[in-house]
């Protein structure tokens, strides 16, 4: 199985088609990439589904080609797969009869560009034609946790379970539990798993693991690992989980994102432009690039947020939900203008309450002088019993 929602929602969000803007876009950045065309290989299975479909088009063969469409813009950081994708599935979308698998993929698509009531609507009702889609489930409960609504997760986490995949469904139940004032027990249950997964071989060999763990699941099980160590204090563990993380999911960028955000943190800044240092960044790695940039005083940093600028010009141009939570990092730990990040963090909180949606809230406050939005994370975290040793920190 594939876990693309938790992953992805923690990443930059990536858009779909043009939003017919009168303009021609002209990037101000001189090497900005519009679009990477890479060799197709010879035995390429989106060629294969292509090919398949063109010759008698179908629901089934649309979904799992739309998936692999999907898969492709998230692996290459290639926003025109996620286009291909919808356009795909529209004509699909609209019979009444509409397959499980087919919302499923459409809702893939809306909650990685953040739209997660729109996501949420399309997983209610392919898990209503179909209960026991577990992607749906494990997705919808991701969607719940990125909104700050852990425990309404816990459901769909038990489904997964009980649907056969327990390394899926015990990572589903340990962000719950993490995230519901349960911490320690939530980190316990992952030490146990890894702890599973290392002695089977999986984690040197994830696809061939007589426990049947995808690299997908080992790279979130070992990231959200990270997540509760840094949360409870021990940056040093965080740091060493998310390192594996990497090497299981290297083309993860909210892996990546965070990995690099610790290593700023402990004055590693040459060694966190390595991690963010990939083709076609999103905002999330080029935020952290322009803040190391900035610590070293590189003179890269203008060309830096040159494509920023492009990157968050041309989503807007696309119709997308703008990317708060990077705008919101750019304005405080590079422009240093606390009143734009908080406008921005507390806009961000409202929709996407992780761990660092948190934190930034919390520390735009403090640069602003804002009691409000302090009050804001504190009664959040009394309703939730959401558990963090830095905003405590911060807050005190």
């Amino acid at each position: 199985m594939k876990i693309p929602a938790l992953i992805a929602c923690v990443a930059s969000a990536m858009s779909v088609g043009w939003a017919g803007a009168a303009e021609r876009f002209r990037p101000a950045a001189p090497d900005y990439v519009v679009m990477h065309v890479p060799a197709r290989a010879a035995h390429d299975p989106i060629a294969s589904l292509e090919q398949r479909y063109a010759q008698a088009p179908d629901a089934g063969t649309a979904a799992a080609l739309a998936a692999l469409y999907v898969e492709r813009a998230r692996s290459q950081r290639e926003a025109r797969y996620f286009g291909r994708a919808e356009m795909l599935l529209q004509p699909w979308l609209a019979k009444p009869d509409v397959s499980a698998a087919t919302l499923r993929v459409q809702a893939d698509i809306l909650q990685n560009r953040h739209d997660f009531a729109g996501a949420l609507r399309l997983l209610d009702d392919a898990i209503a034609r179909d209960p026991r889609d577990a992607g749906a489930r494990l997705m919808r409960a991701s969607v719940k946790v990125v909104q700050g609504h852990a425990v309404d997760a816990r459901a769909d986490c038990a489904a997964v379970l009980a649907s056969g995949e327990s390394a899926a469904g015990t990572v589903c139940f340990a962000q719950v539990l993490g995230s519901t004032g349960h911490l320690a027990q939530a980190e316990a249950l992952l030490n146990t798993l890894l702890t599973r997964i290392a002695s089977s071989g999986a984690a040197r060999a994830p696809s061939a693991s007589p426990l049947g763990i995808s690299a997908d699941v080992l790279g979130w099980a070992l990231w959200l690992s990270a997540d509760f160590a840094d949360r409870r204090g021990d940056a040093h563990a965080a740091e060493a989980q998310l390192r594996e993380a990497m090497k299981a999911t290297p083309t993860n960028e909210g892996v990546r994102s965070a990995l690099a955000d610790l290593l700023i943190a402990r004055g590693a800044f040459r060694e966190a432009l390595a991690v963010v240092d990939l083709p076609a960044p999103s905002t999330g790695l080029l935020a952290r690039r322009a803040r190391a940039q900035q610590l070293l005083r590189d003179p890269g940093l203008s060309a830096t947020r040159a494509q920023l600028d492009d990157v968050v010009t041309l989503a807007r141009r696309r119709g997308e939900i703008p990317h708060l939570r990077e705008e919101a990092l750019v304005a405080l730990d590079v422009d240093g203008d606390a009143a734009r990040a908080l406008q921005l963090a507390t806009q961000n909180f409202a929709t996407q309450r992780e761990t660092i949606d948190a934190r930034l809230l919390v520390r735009a406050a403090r640069a602003q002088g804002d009691r409000e939005a302090f009050e804001l994370v504190t009664r959040w975290m009394r309703a939730t019993g959401f558990e963090d040793k830095a905003i405590t920190e911060i807050r005190s």
